[in-house]
């Protein structure tokens, strides 16, 4: 009769047993999604953040380094006049 052996291989062992074992991640990207979200807050009031609700759900994964912002806006000086081209404007986050 064959003997038993007490080493199991890892297999038999089931994940929620493996405490100190970093678990296993699916990786692989199987379709893409682009949607459109418009801010929750306004955005006349020039003081407040632009905030957005992205709704999400146990099936989808959100990957926020691919996350992109569009905005098109038409800077303007504080006295409402327009800008020159020798005006220097920049982004700060």
């Amino acid at each position: 009769m064959a003997k038993k052996s007490s080493n199991l291989p890892e297999t038999f062992v089931r994940s929620e047993s493996l405490l100190f074992q970093e678990p296993n991640y699916d990786i692989s990207r199987m379709s893409t999604q682009t949607s459109e979200h418009y801010p929750i807050t306004s955005i006349i009031d020039q003081s407040s953040p632009l905030e957005f609700v992205v709704n999400s759900n146990d099936v989808q994964f959100i990957d926020l380094t691919e996350n992109k912002i569009f905005i098109k806006a038409q800077l303007l000086k504080a006295d409402t006049s327009v800008l020159a081209s020798t005006n220097i404007v920049s982004t700060v986050n």
